[in-house]
Order: C-alpha cells, then sequence, then structure tokens
C-alpha cells in the first residue's frame, strides 16, 4: 500500500480563531483559500506569512520623480515630475507644434519654438536659431516671357518692340538682372548708311547705358544710290538694374531707326515671326 502523507489542514477562520504555532519546518493548509504556511516554532499563525511559489509583492513605495505606489489592492505609479535629461527623459512638460529638442548645456534638453515661414535653422551661440535666409547673391525669383509678333518701327522715336515681362521685387534692396534676345532687321534703300537703335525700359523710364538710353544695333552700312541696306541678326541684351522698389514694375524692350524714316526704313522686331524672349532674375542683396 502507498504511504500518503497528510498535512494539518482547516479552514481560514479556524487557523486564525486557533492561532496555532507551528514546528519549524511543520505545514499548516487552509482548505479554502488553498493556501499553507510553514512554521518556524515561535511565530503564530495569524503573524506568519504564507508560503508561495510567486512570490508576491508586500508593497511598492514611489521613488524620486514618482507618486502613489501602496501595501495592498492595486497599486499605481506616476510621474510627479518630468524625468529629468540625465534619467532618461526629456524634463519638458508641455510642447507646441513645430517645437524642436535641443541641449542647451551638457546633461539639459531644452525647446526651441518653431520659427517664422521663409526662416532657416541656423547656429547662434553654439545652439540652434531661427533666423532669416542669407539673400545676398541668391535668386530670389523668376520671371520669364516670350513673343513671336513681328512688330516694326519706321520712326526715329522709339516704339516698343512686342517683348516686356512684369516682376514685383520681394525687397527694395534687391536687383533685377534682365536677359533678353530677340532677331532684329534694319533695312534702308538711300545712299546715306542705316543705323537701328534699341533700348531697355523699366516701365516708361529708359535704362540703358547711353545718354539716349539706347545700342546700336549691328553696323553702319553705306551704299550707293537706289540700293537696298538690309541686316537681320539676332541681338541678346544683359542688364543688372536696381529698382529699389517692392511695386510691380515692368521691363520692355523698345527699338527705332536712327537716319531718315519713312516705308523704306524701317526696324523689326521678331523678324519673320522668331520667338522674341525676355527673363528677369531678382537678387538678392
Amino acid at each position: 500500500m502507498a504511504a500518503v502523507i497528510q498535512v494539518k489542514r482547516g479552514s481560514a477562520s479556524s487557523w486564525t480563531s486557533a492561532n496555532t504555532v507551528l514546528a519549524a519546518g511543520e505545514i499548516g493548509f487552509e482548505t479554502d483559500t488553498k493556501k499553507m504556511k510553514v512554521g518556524d516554532g515561535s511565530t503564530a499563525w495569524t503573524s506568519l506569512g504564507y508560503a508561495t511559489a510567486d512570490g508576491d509583492i508586500t508593497g511598492v513605495t514611489a521613488g524620486t520623480g514618482l507618486s502613489g505606489g501602496g501595501t495592498s489592492g492595486g497599486v499605481t505609479l506616476n510621474l510627479a515630475t518630468p524625468v529629468s535629461a540625465t534619467n532618461g527623459g526629456t524634463a519638458q512638460t508641455t510642447y507646441a507644434t513645430g517645437d524642436l529638442l535641443y541641449a542647451s548645456a551638457a546633461d539639459t534638453l531644452s525647446k526651441r519654438t518653431i520659427g517664422s515661414t521663409g526662416q532657416v535653422l541656423t547656429v547662434s551661440g553654439g545652439v540652434p536659431a531661427w533666423a532669416a535666409p542669407a539673400a545676398g547673391g541668391k535668386v530670389l525669383q523668376v520671371v520669364s516671357a516670350t513673343t513671336t509678333t513681328e512688330t516694326t518701327v519706321t520712326s526715329s522715336t522709339f516704339g516698343d518692340s512686342g517683348l516686356s515681362a512684369s516682376i514685383t521685387p520681394s525687397s527694395s534692396s534687391s536687383r533685377i538682372l534682365i536677359l533678353t534676345n530677340q532677331v532684329l532687321r534694319i533695312s534702308r534703300t538711300s545712299s546715306n548708311g542705316k543705323i537701328g537703335r534699341i533700348r531697355l525700359n523699366r516701365d516708361s523710364t529708359p535704362i540703358s547705358s547711353n545718354t539716349d538710353g539706347s545700342e546700336m544695333l549691328g553696323i553702319e552700312v553705306a551704299a550707293n544710290s537706289g540700293q537696298n541696306i538690309v541686316l537681320a541678326s539676332g541681338f541678346a541684351y544683359t542688364f543688372l538694374d536696381s529698382p529699389s522698389t517692392t511695386s510691380a514694375i515692368t521691363y520692355k524692350t523698345q527699338i527705332c531707326t536712327q537716319v531718315g524714316s519713312g516705308a523704306q526704313d524701317t526696324t523689326i522686331a521678331q523678324f519673320n515671326q522668331s520667338r522674341g524672349s525676355i527673363v528677369l532674375l531678382e537678387i538678392g542683396a
């Protein structure tokens, strides 16, 4: 017959009522709670701890930066203060949209609020800082236009060539680089030479380099009486202007004849419907 080992047993209330002192190593079992205690030969039942394989937690104490804890029931721990950077936290309590974290000193995290539209992140005093971008020499905007409309001027008075473009500078200190390219034709039936001219205007003001604001087109050609003088060529024009304004401005080329006037003395822009182009570049100061 197999040996049977039995231990002292009873309900939890009966053990509490008897408050027995178990001998050292002696086991007492509660039949209703299924818990047991192991005696030490001196401690009464109610003061003796239960023997469990799980090792029950008898209390939780909140450490530095924590609140809560307890010795019974459900226990909750909360952050009492933001966790410091040295303990793996940020030491910050709130954040706004766009905030940036950075080390303002050794083991110290700080917030940098988001900058304004158009600002860039730079370094000032060894830490990140928002600032306006360096604009000097940089292209801030580009405007361009083209035309294929052939335009003829038969007078020594300047007239629009049909090529123009408008731009609104973002700063009064900006400069505007103007680039134009047109095919121009000059012609004359005369014994005299023929000179055509072109100039660049900012709105109604000539801004070219000559006294009358114009440049010579091609070359002067002399011919015998009754012979035609005809010259057609591409003409590229470059000018750097300082308009000192933030209002919209229009740049355009104008053409004219220099010697004589009339239907047989002509200057033509976009000759034969060739494409004329103008590019305006705002350059930061």
